[in-house]
C-alpha cells in the first residue's frame, strides 16, 4: 500500500503544477491534516480550507519541489520546499 500512497502524492504534486485543483480535491482525503509551520493556535484546517490555501499558493506563484515522500502503510510523510519570488514596491 505504501507505493500506491507515494504515488497519491505524486500525482497530488503534479495537479498543484498544473492548477488542477479538481484533481487535487479528489485526492485529498475528507480528513487531511495540515500542521502549518507558523502553527498557531489551529493545528490542522479542513479539506474546504486546505483547498483554498494550495489555491492561494498557486495564485501567487509558489514554487514547489517534492523532496521525498516516505510511504509506511497509507501514511506518506513529504519533504518539500515551497518559495516564490516577491519584489519589493517603491514607496
Amino acid at each position: 500500500m505504501s507505493l500506491e500512497s507515494v504515488e497519491v502524492v505524486v500525482r497530488g504534486y503534479r495537479a498543484f503544477i498544473d492548477g488542477d485543483f479538481a484533481a487535487i480535491a479528489e485526492l485529498l482525503d475528507d480528513d487531511v491534516e495540515w500542521y502549518p509551520l507558523d502553527g498557531g493556535p489551529q493545528s490542522f484546517v479542513d479539506h474546504a480550507e486546505v483547498l483554498g490555501v494550495v489555491a492561494e499558493r498557486y495564485r501567487e506563484q509558489y514554487r514547489v519541489e517534492l523532496e521525498r515522500c516516505v510511504g509506511v502503510g497509507d501514511q506518506v510523510v513529504v519533504g518539500f520546499r515551497a518559495s516564490r519570488e516577491t519584489r519589493a514596491t517603491s514607496p
